[in-house]
């Protein structure tokens, strides 16, 4: 009885804390940061571990992940930021779009390409026009053609090259037995073994390629296998 009594107190305080930062405006100092896209606020004498909406930013063992957080950290590190909340995660911490001095900062992660809009959990459209921006410009990590989204990252969704041997090979020229592959947000289409498809890889044929107006890698140079 204790037990349950002692469960039914932490489940009401959560749901408390939980109620208290929905839909407010928290107004803080940041004491860390943590990666690209999470911060502990302070917030009088209590710290509150904050997430920003509508984006997901590289992990920190991807790259750019140590960008993107040395990045967030030049932002607002030791400063006093505005959180608009909007829900909390299953991890209790604060989700919300965050702003120093009017300044957007889950906007200028996106837009300096170091943070996806993050399409599952945001329809925001500001946030994929800059994303989409971003790539044209190739800024921050759209520099790399075979850039992997975080979520992919996280499923465990990659392909270590060395142990791709069921991938079509390279020097297979022939024309109905030679694979293509692609990345998720990739322009372009590769050869088996490209360095570009170290972390993720998705077949397809080359009409497909065509059909979905991919370029060739100019690294592999799939088009002069056929």
């Amino acid at each position: 009885m204790r037990l349950k009594t002692i469960c039914l107190w932490g489940y009401l305080l959560a749901l408390c804390l939980s109620l208290e930062v929905r839909g407010d405006v928290l107004v803080g100092k940041v004491v860390k940061v943590a990666d690209g896209d999470t911060f502990t606020l302070l917030e009088g004498q209590t710290q509150r571990k904050v997430r920003l909406q509508g984006i997901d930013a590289p992990e920190l063992g991807q790259p750019f992940g140590q960008k993107a957080r040395k990045a967030l950290s030049s932002m607002i590190f030791g400063k006093t930021v505005h959180v608009k909340t909007e829900e909390m995660d299953r991890y209790q911490r604060v989700l919300g779009q965050v702003y120093l001095k009017g300044a957007w900062i889950n906007l200028q992660l996106v837009e300096q390409g170091l943070a996806w809009h993050y399409l599952s959990y945001s329809k925001d459209k500001d946030l994929a026009r800059a994303e989409e921006v971003a790539r044209s410009k190739e800024s921050g990590l759209w520099v790399d053609d075979g850039a992997v989204s975080p979520w992919l990252w996280r499923q465990g969704k990659r392909i270590p090259m060395a142990s791709s041997s069921h991938l079509g090979h390279a020097g297979d020229n022939k024309p109905d037995s030679l694979s293509f592959y692609r990345t998720t947000h990739g322009k372009r289409f590769h050869l088996a073994g490209c360095r570009y498809l170290r972390n993720e890889a998705i077949e397809l044929t080359m009409l497909a390629a065509r059909e979905s107006g991919l370029m060739a890698c100019r690294v592999c140079q799939p088009n002069s296998s056929q």
